[in-house]
């Protein structure tokens, strides 16, 4: 058996497969590469893109012999009546408890603007020979989950007696 190019010291370039999925879905523009590093048989790669209007941040990692996939965006509820850090925190764990694969991190509380904001991720972590052979990442399943959070969590709040302007999903709206 032959050896592998890479036991060869043959260096080869990734494909940036993320980037490529992207650039695919209808509904993603604006698709912005921040930082590139593709050498030593790894590609990593951090941007951005839109998607249904709201602004997304994306990590893509290539190596041997793992893949990772992370995205995510920061989303403000607003116009609070109060807010009560302990109801913001309950509804935290609560969302993180029942969304598995997703997550939600308190990222600012403004008590003068009555304002919540949240980060809502979601990551893939594959394996680099499965990713290889059928050349996708399959990210658009986790980005359309992603994008329900910030009614999901909405919800929650509005539960937990968390009063703000909250979130209708058009699905809902029937």
């Amino acid at each position: 058996m032959g050896l592998s190019i890479v036991e060869q010291g043959v260096l080869v370039k990734k494909v940036n497969i993320a980037v490529k999925e992207l650039n695919e879905m209808d509904e993603v523009e604006n698709i912005s590469i921040d930082k590139e590093d593709n050498n030593n048989n790894r590609l990593m790669c951090s941007g951005e893109f839109d998607f249904f209007g709201i602004h997304y941040y994306f990590f893509y990692v290539h190596s041997d012999p793992l893949v990772i996939f992370q995205s995510s965006f920061v989303f403000t509820f607003e116009k609070f009546i109060t807010i009560d850090e302990l109801t913001i925190y309950r509804a935290l764990n609560y969302f993180n408890d029942k969304n598995l694969g997703l997550k939600a991190t308190l990222y600012e509380i403004n008590h003068d603007k009555k304002e919540v904001s949240v980060e809502f991720s979601s990551g893939l972590l594959l394996e680099s020979e499965r990713v290889e052979k059928n050349q996708t990442v399959d990210i658009q399943p986790g980005i359309l989950l992603l994008s329900k959070c910030s009614v999901k969590f909405s919800k929650i709040l509005i539960e937990n007696g968390a009063k703000h302007d909250y979130l209708v999903d058009s699905d809902d709206e029937e």
